[in-house]
């Protein structure tokens, strides 16, 4: 796949810092809007139950959490959930104990939508943070 010369990822390329000096960059697959009960929440989706969570991925999610979980808005943020959808159109879900769990996605959406709730809080840990925040390279 070309890029092309007037598209975001070139721009970024070309203006931002790289990932050695700071730069962590991630897209949203998916955002889940309820007007009616005003809330909202990211899905980062996977294709294949052997794909990884990568460590920037899991910083920007943790990040998001923080930032939006406690904003007092009238809106409500519910999470990043992580959905492996296959091929077959089997859907799994990562839970709090990092199990994937089949779902069916309209069950899945009303549960979270009723209960509020949020199943991953992407907590990385501690000497993580500081090497990730550092920027040199080793």
């Amino acid at each position: 796949m070309s890029l092309s010369m007037d598209s975001f990822s070139v721009w970024m390329r070309k203006n931002l810092k790289s990932a050695y000096e700071g730069l962590v960059t991630q897209d949203i697959d998916f955002v889940f809007l309820s007007k009616k009960k005003k809330v909202f929440f990211f899905v980062e989706e996977k294709n294949s139950l052997n794909a990884k969570l990568r460590l920037p991925q899991r910083v920007i999610f943790m990040l998001f959490n923080e930032f939006l979980i406690n904003d007092l808005s009238e809106w409500k943020f519910l999470g990043t959930d992580v959905l492996y959808v296959l091929e077959d159109g089997t859907v799994y879900f990562l839970n709090d104990k990092n199990e994937k769990v089949r779902v069916n996605i309209e069950d899945y959406i009303v549960y979270k939508l009723e209960n509020y709730k949020i199943f991953k809080d992407f907590q990385i840990e501690e000497y993580m943070l500081k090497m990730l925040w550092d920027c040199r390279k080793n």
